[in-house]
């Protein structure tokens, strides 16, 4: 028997057993003909086509054949810096934003329209019109053949430092810019700000809906902290942080079929909630290459593709891919609860790892021999963590 002090470690990359390492693909440079590892946006077309924007060319991948498009046919266009995706379902036309100039592809004929300055985000509507969050210019929309533009001037938008507009299933719009939340329904404009709602802050980082229509809202409370509120069309909700300190960093929210939130965010990895359980996977407890994700998108067939910075693009077969439930337990850990010691029994040797609810290491040795060993955790706060072995994972609840 053994014991061991804990201390605290981070590892960037390891083997953990929980997820299932076949349902994670990453395609990058070397191993596709992907055109950059720097991913701004992914989106699915209705023939279940993949459309990846990157930092040198717009790829289309069919699940087997990628198809790369560097330059725009008959013009000096060369396609790079394309910030901007969507996908036009109802006239399967594909758009795609580079600086001052958006572009529509049908499949075999290129358009382009110019317009002020470059977009972070375009969505469509109903009608089929574009609307751009352009960065400081304000929200652009295209009508099929011209830009008008909403700023400061002729709107109440707080700001023209547009960094993100979201449509919800009523087909409003929810737009970053400047403090507080910008909502538009078509014909009237409000500002959600801690003046005439709950939320703890202005901050503002992220903004998504759920298969209910719920609004979720993700910012920042203080310089290491994050909040997260649900708003229903009437009132605003803060998440519960007790089950898991939302992430410090922007982010871009999705729903899967089964309802489960999941926040990518620039630095800090991925998080999903799901009701009362909540995780958090990174490149140091997942498959998941790098920390900083730049747009995550879910097709109608429950693949959840990852567009990064410098390390390509993810892809991720849901609910398997990303299991938040351990792998039924083969060792015991006693006592459970514990104040000061556990033992694990019937281990089978190699390395044990003990992470908190936000998936951070707070533990990690290598056993080289089976049988039983004995840990201190006495350092670690109240709380559930997750002892994870070669075989598979158990929680265990700190008093």
């Amino acid at each position: 028997m053994k014991t061991l002090f804990l201390f605290l470690t981070v590892f960037l990359c390891f083997y953990i057993p929980s997820f299932a390492q076949t349902n994670w693909v990453v395609y990058d440079t070397i191993n596709s003909p992907l055109p950059n590892n720097t991913v701004y946006k992914v989106v699915s077309d209705n023939s279940g086509n993949i459309w990846a924007a990157t930092f040198k060319g717009l790829a289309k991948f069919d699940g087997s054949n990628w198809t790369i498009y560097d330059s725009i046919p008959n013009t000096s266009y060369a396609l790079k810096n394309l910030f901007a995706l969507a996908y036009d379902e109802v006239n399967d036309f594909i758009y795609v934003s580079m600086p001052g100039l958006l572009i529509r592809f049908d499949g075999i004929n290129w358009n382009t329209w110019n317009h002020q300055g470059y977009s972070n985000e375009n969505v469509i509507d109903a009608q089929g019109n574009v609307w751009m969050a352009l960065y400081s210019v304000g929200v652009g929309v295209f009508d099929g053949t011209s830009i008008s533009y909403y700023n400061t001037f002729n709107s109440p938008i707080p700001s023209s430092l547009v960094a993100d507009i979201e449509m919800d299933n009523n087909g409003d719009f929810w737009i970053l810019a400047g403090d507080g939340l910008t909502h538009f329904d078509g014909t009237t404009w409000t500002i959600f700000d801690t003046s005439n709602t709950s939320l703890p802050s202005n901050a503002i980082y992220g903004v998504g809906s759920d298969q209910n229509n719920l609004l979720w809202v993700h910012g920042n409370l203080t310089q290491n902290s994050a909040f997260i509120y649900t708003y229903n069309g009437s009132t605003w909700t803060a998440f519960d942080t007790t089950i898991c300190q939302p992430l410090n960093a922007f982010s871009f929210i999705e729903s899967d079929a089964l309802n489960k939130i999941w926040i990518g965010t620039y630095g800090e990895g991925l998080q999903m909630i799901n009701g009362l359980n909540c995780s958090v996977y990174t490149d140091a407890n997942s498959p998941l290459p790098t920390n900083y994700i730049l747009d995550i998108h879910i097709t109608n067939s429950q693949t959840m593709w990852i567009a990064t910075q410098l390390s390509g693009l993810i892809k991720v077969d849901l609910p398997v891919g990303v299991s938040e439930t351990p792998r039924d337990e083969v060792f015991g850990i006693h006592p459970n609860p514990a104040s000061d010691k556990i033992t694990i029994t019937d281990f089978p040797g190699g390395i044990v790892r003990i992470t908190n609810v936000l998936g951070v290491v707070v533990f990690s040795a290598d056993f080289g021999y089976a049988g039983s060993v004995e840990i201190d955790i006495n350092t670690l706060a109240s709380g559930v963590y997750t002892v994870k072995t070669m075989t598979g994972n158990s929680k265990i609840i700190k008093l």
